[in-house]
């Protein structure tokens, strides 16, 4: 709210937010490591942000759509702690895959649309730390 964020802040939330929700990945043991840690990673990309305002290119899309792709070949990744069944897997895999096209054809459509670049920079935020969870150790 300090910088003006606020909604892109809640775009980036839900976003985020969904595709963990759907792809598992890698998890700090503890709840305040993993939201010390995610809070930090976001405060240095709000800084960054702040700081260097990119223009939001078609190359951006295209990088944006290698990281959907990608998460197109991995699919969900199963914390130890979740402890998926192979069924509960397979769903996971299938609804990470359709979630991350839903997401991609979203920012399309709104860069599409005209919306300010700002909401597209954190909703690109959100797929590309989100996705970062489920890359192979």
């Amino acid at each position: 709210m300090i910088w003006n964020y606020f909604l892109q802040t809640v775009v980036f939330l839900l976003v985020f937010s969904i595709i963990r929700n759907y792809s598992g990945g890698f998890h700090f043991r503890h709840f305040g490591s993993c939201y010390f840690f995610s809070t930090g990673i976001y405060l240095v990309f709000l800084l960054l942000f702040q700081k260097y305002r990119i223009e939001f290119t078609s190359i951006v899309m295209l990088i944006v759509l290698l990281i959907v792709l990608g998460v197109m070949c991995i699919g969900a990744v199963n914390n130890p702690a979740a402890h998926w069944n192979a069924k509960e897997q397979c769903e996971k895999n299938s609804s990470t895959r359709i979630v991350a096209v839903i997401i991609y054809c979203s920012l399309v459509g709104l860069k599409i649309a005209g919306v300010e670049d700002s909401f597209l920079w954190f909703m690109v935020f959100g797929i590309c730390l989100s996705f970062a969870g489920i890359l192979p150790g």
